[in-house]
């Protein structure tokens, strides 16, 4: 008897967690919201995007949008990729014509990153609601091939309005590249960046004027 309440207990347990991770699964879907913020399929882009730190006469590495390395994502036909040599791997900031402006509170961002296996790094540059510039730390470049690599905003800057329901926006504007030995020995250093993603959720307002309510 008392075996059959034990089993009892626990199968009416058991049950209670999967309820209770299937109401929160649910409960997350309401609240937030996963969307492509950009795929560089539209993108406008000219050499007035990019810039390197190297001596005058130094050649300069390639950046352009690459129909032949993009990622295993259902209709992508381009991603953004640069391309280094031995002679042009130097630090490189990407900053598109265009921001991505959120005027949510952004949990998380997702980046399919493809890498060449090399020393380098890749991270964001995002910007405050004063125009403040963020470098935020995304990946090492130490692997092959094609990665997602997420990012938690939430934990890595304030996105608080100065005053409350301002709804002042947040924006992302770009990358930087940093090679970690500037001597790397490797003939050609491969970052391409696909289809990204990110998951928001709408900015804590205050309550409206009960009044409010009955009108």
């Amino acid at each position: 008897m008392v075996r059959f309440v034990f089993f009892s207990l626990l199968g009416a347990f058991a049950c209670f967690s999967v309820f209770a991770q299937a109401s929160q699964d649910e409960w997350k879907k309401v609240i937030f919201k996963t969307y492509t913020i950009l795929d560089f399929e539209t993108i406008l882009m000219s050499k007035d995007n990019w810039r390197v730190r190297k001596y005058k006469d130094d050649p300069l590495p390639e950046v352009y949008l690459s129909q032949n390395i993009t990622a295993p994502i259902p209709g992508s036909r381009k991603a953004l990729l640069f391309r280094f040599t031995e002679l042009t791997n130097y630090p490189l900031e990407f900053i598109f014509s265009e921001p991505v402006e959120f005027q949510e509170t952004i949990q998380e961002m997702e980046f399919p990153i493809y890498s060449s296996k090399s020393s380098g790094t890749l991270s964001i540059i995002m910007q405050t609601y004063d125009y403040k510039n963020v470098k935020i730390f995304l990946t090492n470049l130490n692997y092959r091939g094609w990665q997602n690599k997420k990012v938690n905003l939430s934990r890595k800057m304030n996105q608080s309005d100065p005053v409350l329901n301002s709804k002042l926006p947040l924006r992302f504007i770009g990358f930087v590249y940093e090679p970690n030995n500037v001597s790397d020995s490797i003939s050609e250093i491969l970052v391409g960046i696909d289809d990204i993603t990110a998951t928001t959720r709408k900015k804590y307002r205050t309550l409206p004027d009960p009044a409010s309510l009955l009108e």
